[in-house]
């Protein structure tokens, strides 16, 4: 079944998924980045120690991606259209009003991955993990560069 809706009020519909993904990847990339050097720190620190290679170290190696150009390449299909009535299929309709994507899956992965997970997966010689960098460590960033 498909569904008839108002081009304006998809237009906004999109610009606010839009605007939320945005958010969203500024914020992953973010914790990406900190996660990142808190690995690269600690391995520095207890690398002699290290028995085999970080699994953390592994699920990070990929930065968070934008979709961005998805929601605007859709918007300005809207923006040129000459309907006024969008009749949207269901996995159109699932895309731009419920903004379930074909990467969406990926996207809630590293969500999970950059933004929950605290572990530093990092094994030491008996096998116990070790913990966070300590907090004296700054972890900030000006311009990609480190704060210190």
């Amino acid at each position: 079944m498909n569904t008839k809706i108002k081009r304006d009020d998809l237009i906004k519909i999109v610009r606010q998924n839009r605007d939320v993904h945005i958010a969203e990847v500024l914020k992953l990339r973010e914790q990406w980045r900190k996660k990142m050097l808190v690995m690269a720190a600690k391995i520095v620190e207890v690398g002699p120690k290290l028995r085999k290679f970080p699994q953390a170290l592994q699920a990070l190696r990929n930065e968070p991606v934008s979709h961005t150009r998805d929601f605007d390449d859709a918007i300005r299909m809207l923006e040129l259209t000459t309907e006024d009535i969008i009749d949207l299929t269901p996995p159109n309709f699932q895309c731009l009003v419920l903004n379930r994507w074909n990467w969406t899956d990926n996207h809630v992965y590293m969500n999970h991955t950059y933004g929950a997970n605290n572990s530093t997966g990092l094994m030491g010689e008996t096998g116990e993990e070790f913990e966070e960098i300590p907090a004296e460590i700054n972890t900030d960033f000006v311009d990609g560069e480190i704060v210190e």
